[in-house]
């Protein structure tokens, strides 16, 4: 029962932070991009 709840939490752990890490990433890209357009 505790190691299917850990791991049930590790999965989730991993998702969320795969989610996190490409909307930082899409978020970054977008800010850069809107950075380079107005400058220009």
């Amino acid at each position: 029962m505790e190691f299917s709840s850990g791991f049930i939490f590790t999965g989730f752990y991993v998702v969320s932070g795969c989610f996190m890490g490409i909307l930082v990433l899409s978020f970054s890209t977008w800010i850069e991009f809107y950075l380079r357009y107005s400058l220009l």
